[in-house]
């Protein structure tokens, strides 16, 4: 994945990993991989790889990235010009939520310092506003006006920085402007729950199969001979179905799915451990059905 990484781009080796939480059993390459990304941008696989990562482990690797990032967001949310209203920048959930994990408490000043710029620039569009009845009747014929979202996006970020102050427990948090923030917003942008965001890590059902040879690595694993790996895999042979393994060393992860019968729109993906020689832990962490 590194050498992909080199030639090809970081999102083209995260394509090698099928989405999985590689850090789980190669900490090592997700911290180099993590260290190649230099920019945050919504919808990729890298902002996927990071969030995942920032949301469910801490070391202080991630924590300068986590910080790296949020400050470079924040800075280009209060460099925002009151002229452009059509593309105000509005700070991203999952970062949030990348902050708050991470417990970033050292940056509830540049976190402030970003909510002054937003308040100073919501109050510059407001005085601007045309009248109410203006706004209302050219809402039918242009919907809601570009200098009203640009303001909303202000209310937004002022909203959800007062957010990450509450959960850091910083004493810049204030419970009265975050109340102003969430009445100049509309019903449907009110939630407060950006936590619905998250992304999640689970491992469940945990079985140890006794192997019936010794096996020194994940690769080496006899899937064909080994009977309980058999019962596994079973019905994720035919066409339109797929067995994905990824692997480092005694850890890896099996993914197994069909599009089309007998197992059509079904799949599951496990984690594995090679505990002993002869001795493999098997540990459900995702399964789904479309």
């Amino acid at each position: 994945m590194i050498s992909v990484s080199n030639e090809f781009g970081l999102d083209s080796a995260l394509h090698l990993s099928g989405g999985f939480p590689i850090y789980r059993i190669d900490s090592a390459t997700a911290i180099s991989l993590l260290d190649k990304m230099t920019e945050y941008k919504r919808y990729t696989r890298s902002e996927y790889f990071f969030n995942e990562m920032a949301h469910n482990w801490s070391n202080d690797f991630v924590k300068n990235k986590t910080e790296f990032f949020a400050i470079s967001q924040l800075e280009r949310i209060s460099k925002t010009n009151s002229n452009k209203f059509d593309s105000l920048i509005v700070l991203d959930d999952k970062l949030a939520i990348s902050i708050v994990k991470q417990n970033l408490i050292s940056l509830d000043s540049v976190l402030l310092k970003s909510y002054k710029s937003n308040l100073l620039l919501s109050d510059t569009l407001k005085e601007m506003f045309p009248s109410g009845f203006v706004r209302f009747f050219k809402s039918f014929r242009h919907g809601t006006l570009p200098i009203v979202r640009a303001y909303e996006d202000c209310n937004k970020n002022c909203y959800k920085i007062m957010q990450i102050l509450d959960e850091l427990k910083s004493d810049k948090f204030d419970s009265k402007k975050i109340h102003y923030h969430h009445n100049q917003l509309r019903p449907y942008q009110q939630n407060r729950d950006f936590f619905r965001f998250q992304e999640y890590y689970f491992e469940y059902d945990t079985t140890t199969i006794k192997l019936s040879a010794d096996y020194n690595t994940i690769s080496e694993l006899d899937f064909q001979n080994e009977t309980e790996l058999q019962q596994i895999i079973k019905g994720f042979d035919e066409d339109k179905c797929w067995k994905f393994i990824i692997q480092n060393d005694k850890k890896g992860f099996l993914d197994l799915g069909c599009q089309f019968a007998p197992l059509s729109g079904y799949g599951i993906k496990y984690k594995l451990v090679l505990i002993d020689k002869n001795r493999l832990q098997i540990i459900k962490i995702e399964e789904w059905i479309s």
